[in-house]
């Protein structure tokens, strides 16, 4: 009988042992499935990402390249009107040359609205002379 028991728990013990590798086999298998599993979910977040980083640049370039044509724009509208006064600043001086050269015998009566509005333009104010 002591036979019998032996050869029993040897079975039992080699059965357990099978029991135990393939538990353990099982469990490496779940664990790497687990693994790639998550791998692939972190693979998918930063291509997700990535998508999303293109597209704000994308965004960003568009918006940069209206605001350098707002800014050429600007820029030029700028220096025409510069342009035009200067253009007006010359004129006005011009204008100044010619009144200021002008002999005495020109002079005339004027009518005390324009004299006043002359005076303002010379920069000596207006009022009662």
């Amino acid at each position: 009988m002591p036979a019998v028991i032996s050869l029993t728990l040897g079975f039992i013990r080699g059965r357990a042992a099978q029991l135990v590798g393939v538990g353990v086999l099982v469990a490496a298998l779940g664990g790497g499935y687990l693994y790639v599993s998550r791998l692939h979910a972190q693979v998918d977040a930063a291509e997700s990402l990535a998508a999303n980083a293109t597209a704000a640049a994308a965004a960003a370039e568009a918006a940069l390249a209206r605001a350098q044509r707002d800014h050429a724009r600007a820029v030029a509208a700028l220096e025409a009107e510069r342009a035009a006064a200067e253009k007006r600043s010359a004129e006005l001086r011009e204008a100044r040359r010619k009144v200021e050269a002008a002999p005495e015998a020109d002079d005339g009566p004027v009518a005390p609205v324009l004299r006043d509005a002359l005076e303002a333009l010379r920069g000596g104010g207006g009022g009662d002379a």
